[in-house]
């Protein structure tokens, strides 16, 4: 919008234009929905001050079409919120770490298998998480060699359930920053294949 000159593509009510400038002396990134001539409306973002001159008081403003911005953090909200379901139904837990090994994110039925509220997880190390749970693998090992870079996959056994441990490295800009990890309870087909032996 900045290269175009509003007044022909923008109907922007007079009345609604002062409050504005009456309400923000300054704006940074004041979010408004205006609609264009064509009748479609168009998500602006406004930064923008006004100016005491001689003849009043001007407004010296940029505006940013933010539409297409808006629609796409809503489909990957959407996206997040149903991916979080979907693996809410699964029996299974994810989590990603920083380098220290320390819980950032963690998402899942952590309480079905792990007995475990998501929120006792996020911002422990694995080292901590590990003590909690006597006798299963040792998880350290595993995650030192995803940050090297080595995709991994352990099984263990907590809480009486047999458990599958897949872990990767986790990467942003290209480097390693941490790992990225899933739990998924396979109690079920692991009892399955003992029982046809």
């Amino acid at each position: 919008l900045m290269t175009r000159n509003l007044m022909h593509d923008i109907e922007v009510d007079p009345a609604v234009r002062a409050q504005r400038i009456a309400e923000h002396v300054v704006i940074e990134a004041f979010e408004d929905r205006w609609r264009a001539k064509d009748g479609h409306v168009v998500d602006v973002e406004l930064y923008g001050q006004a100016i005491a001159t001689e003849h009043g008081i001007s407004y010296d403003a940029s505006v940013l079409d933010v539409t297409e911005e808006k629609r796409k953090r809503e489909e990957l909200l959407d996206t997040a919120t149903t991916l979080d379901q979907v693996v809410r139904q699964m029996p299974a837990v994810y989590w990603v770490t920083d380098r220290d090994l320390r819980v950032e994110r963690v998402g899942g039925a952590s309480f079905e298998v792990l007995d475990a509220p998501l929120e006792r997880l996020a911002g422990r190390t694995i080292e901590q998480l590990h003590l909690t749970a006597p006798g299963s693998t040792d998880p350290r090992p595993h995650h030192q060699l995803a940050l090297s870079g080595k995709t991994t996959r352990y099984d263990t056994e907590y809480l009486g359930k047999h458990l599958a441990v897949m872990l990767s490295p986790r990467y942003a800009v290209g480097a390693i920053v941490g790992v990225i990890g899933t739990i998924l309870d396979v109690t079920r087909s692991h009892l399955l294949e003992r029982r046809m032996i």
